[in-house]
């Protein structure tokens, strides 16, 4: 979710609650306010019909005008003061009862008592609260609306620089040389993001070439010892005078060369997909690579008396031309390395998947570490387990999904794109 929609999920329900809570006590309000100047209107008229009373000594007429009511009845009892209070009178032009407020009171006239009754009913008071409350409400609405429509727009306006920013840090490329341009902003939270993104993008870059510059020197300094070392070997082994037990150790240390050859080329080329050096990609002809690597692996095969069965459909991928080649071949190695004498090979390529079987030992590898670095079979395997590994980072930069499953004392490499 969006901080501005969570903003907007938090703040509106509570000002809408606000303005409710608003509105209810306007409408209270009101409707006291009213009903006191109701109240004062009808102690006015008590106190003209008290001075009326005192001066002439007459009862008052009773009649009705404009709903105000006006009745007298003897009293029996004095009443210390006026006494308001509500109470529903009917009104003959609309034929029902409605809310009034009534004021009760006792005069004196030439010893006998009377209590008088004024009452006026409060329904102009209960139109003119709903008017306010209308107002009110429409008042209340257009003022979400705005500020819904300002919140929106001002946010959106506020939030550009940020989101720009990080598009601009979802695009940054290590290898891609020059800094990244940041857009210009006056809140002083982004202008701090935007400092330690630049930050943080320069140290990446610097690391990057470092490590590349690491790379390509390691790749060149121990290549040539290790070549020269191997020389030096050739041009021992071809002595005469070597006795068995050198020529055993001078063996030994042929392999292990030559084994430390293929582990810095293989850790080198891990190094180098990690660090998108294979970063171009092209469409390739998977049906047509596939179909040279076989040619090259069939000779092999052949002498290693494996079958091979292949069901070869037409396919393409967008992928570094290098990288497919290196996968394909370390695919196909795998499968012959951990055959059988008389094994089989299935080859299976449909327009997004490409299924490799092979005969192998009889139990299911460990799925957890099948994909790691130096992940072997056995202890003694000779090769440096590193093969799946490079498979796993090729299918990682080329948005291939790797998979495994024994069958029936086949095991299945299942690669989707």
């Amino acid at each position: 979710m969006k901080l501005i929609s969570r903003y907007n999920r938090s703040f509106f329900p509570a000002l809408v609650l606000l303005f409710l809570i608003s509105g209810l006590v306007s409408y209270f309000l009101t409707r006291k306010i009213l009903q006191d100047e109701v109240d004062e209107g009808l102690l006015r008229i008590y106190s003209r019909i008290s001075d009326s009373v005192r001066i002439h000594q007459t009862l008052p007429t009773v009649a009705t005008f404009d709903d105000l009511k006006l009745n007298v009845e003897p009293a029996t009892k004095p009443m210390i003061k006026p006494v308001l209070e509500s109470a529903r009178v009917f009104i003959p032009e609309q034929n029902e009862n409605h809310r009034a407020r009534q004021l009760l009171f006792t005069v004196l006239i030439k010893e006998n008592l009377y209590k008088i009754t004024v009452s006026t009913p409060l329904e102009g008071t209960k139109t003119m609260t709903k008017a306010i409350v209308f107002i009110t409400t429409v008042t209340i609405f257009i003022i979400l609306l705005t500020l819904a429509v300002i919140s929106r727009l001002l946010l959106n306006k506020i939030w550009k620089p940020f989101y720009a920013s990080l598009q601009l840090v979802r695009n940054f490329k290590v290898d891609k040389a020059g800094s990244l341009h940041f857009p210009p902003t006056v809140i002083d939270e982004f202008m701090a993001m935007n400092d330690n993104f630049k930050m943080a993008t320069e140290n990446a870059t610097n690391d990057y070439r470092r490590l590349k510059e690491f790379t390509e020197n390691a790749s060149h300094e121990i290549q040539t010892p290790l070549a020269i070392i191997r020389a030096k070997l050739d041009l021992l082994a071809q002595q005469e005078q070597l006795s068995e037990y050198q020529s055993e150790l001078l063996k030994d240390t042929f392999g292990a060369v030559t084994k430390l050859s293929k582990l810095n080329h293989s850790l080198l080329l891990i190094a180098k997909i990690e660090n998108r050096q294979f970063d171009t990609k092209v469409t390739v002809d998977l049906s047509q690579k596939l179909e040279n690597k076989i040619n090259q692996f069939q000779e092999l095969w052949q002498t290693s008396q494996i079958q091979f069965i292949p069901e070869i459909g037409h396919s393409e991928i967008i992928a570094h031309p290098e990288l497919v080649e290196i996968l394909l071949n370390n695919i196909f190695s795998n499968a012959t390395r951990h055959n059988l004498p008389g094994g089989l090979i299935g080859i299976t390529l449909t327009e997004k998947e490409l299924r490799v079987r092979n005969t192998g030992q009889f139990k299911a590898l460990e799925k957890e570490k099948l994909f790691t670095r130096f992940y072997k079979e056995s202890v003694n395997d000779e090769h440096n387990g590193l093969g799946l590994s490079i498979i796993k980072q090729i299918c990682e930069v080329t948005g291939i999904l790797p998979g495994y499953k024994y069958n029936e004392g086949y095991h299945v490499f299942i690669f989707n794109w």
